[in-house]
């Protein structure tokens, strides 16, 4: 399992047993974590794909759920994992 770090400082990306292509969603109004924390985080990884949710907060899973199901329908194809 992947180790990310993305607190202060560099973001490291630790490899402890592989890891396939990465999906960062982030929410374009977070007051919490910034938009460049989202940017940060998918360039630490393989393969890492940032996508960026329109009108949503840090709760983007609650808040704007019905956003998430068309972005994995559109980039799952594009990873190899697709069924």
């Amino acid at each position: 399992m992947p180790c990310v770090d993305v607190s202060a400082g560099p973001i490291e990306y630790h490899d402890t047993g592989g890891v396939g292509p990465t999906i960062v969603v982030w929410a374009t109004e977070d007051r919490i974590m910034p938009r460049e924390h989202g940017q940060r985080l998918a360039a630490a990884f393989p393969n890492g794909q940032l996508v960026e949710v329109a009108d949503s907060y840090t709760l983007i899973l609650k808040i704007n759920q019905q956003s998430l199901p068309p972005i994995f329908a559109r980039l799952l194809p594009t990873t190899g994992l697709a069924p």
